[in-house]
């Protein structure tokens, strides 16, 4: 690892004194990269204030320079999900910052930015259900990532092509967030031995059978999240592809 984050560091090389590194300080393996630099150092964090860069404590986004913090808006009015985004959010405002971007642009942009394609893509809220394509989500990591996102109870469509990893490790996480399970694709079984028990569980098969259950099951607050922790392959050119008819049969919904 170290060797890994000293050949990073060389990317710092020619840095000159107006230039900028931004770093999370609450990830132990990118603070040994302080000081590394000819530059500026622009920090965030979720855990503790920051002399510069952005931190957000107790629900506040504050942007600090040389000390002096300046309030800019409430985490909960960002427009992504997440704390993964939340810290995407300050380092953006670190960089945005740096480029000269006022306050106001940048709590406008949080705000509103529509995020990318599949990936915790809201598709359309119908009768009180909120639709999300996450189809980006090819693992088990990405899969803790999103039901992590929401704290409202999720109609999870997982499957596909399955990368053999120990799916089994997200039952709590499954049981806490998931009000019931729809399984597609070639991971079927898999998954469904990984999750047994975590909460009740329908076999689709496909993209469309899962959208007709969750249609069905669905009622007023709750999140239908495509989220498959697999590949696509097994039924899909890609995961773009996947994403793109789920979105299409969402679209269509009456």
């Amino acid at each position: 690892m170290e060797g890994y984050r000293n050949a990073k560091a060389r990317i710092f090389a020619n840095q000159h004194s107006e230039d900028l590194v931004v770093l999370n300080s609450d990830d132990p393996e990118s603070l040994p990269l302080l000081g590394r630099t000819a530059g500026l150092e622009s920090l965030f964090s979720l855990k503790r204030e920051v002399r510069n860069g952005a931190d957000c404590l107790e629900g506040t986004i504050t942007i600090a320079n040389e000390g002096v913090r300046t309030p800019l808006m409430n985490s909960s009015a960002l427009s992504l999900r997440g704390r993964h985004n939340l810290e995407n959010a300050l380092a953006v405002i670190c960089l945005a910052g740096k480029a000269g971007v006022g306050a106001g642009a940048l709590e406008g942009g949080l705000s509103n930015f529509g995020g990318v394609p599949h990936r915790i893509e809201t598709v359309r809220v119908l009768d009180g259900v909120t639709w999300v394509n996450d189809s980006k989500s090819t693992n088990q990591d990405s899969l803790k990532v999103a039901l992590e996102s929401f704290d409202k109870p999720v109609i999870l469509i997982a499957g596909g092509l399955s990368k053999k990893t120990p799916y089994a490790v997200l039952h709590d996480l499954v049981s806490r967030r998931v009000r019931e399970i729809i399984l597609i694709g070639d991971a079927t079984e898999e998954l469904a031995l990984a999750w047994d028990g975590a909460a009740p569980m329908h076999r689709a098969g496909d993209m469309n059978g899962a959208v007709s259950i969750a249609r069905s099951i669905a009622g007023q607050g709750d999140v239908v999240l495509l989220s498959p922790a697999c590949a696509s392959f097994d039924q899909y050119e890609n995961f773009e592809r996947r994403g793109e008819h789920f979105r299409a049969l969402v679209e269509a919904l009456k």
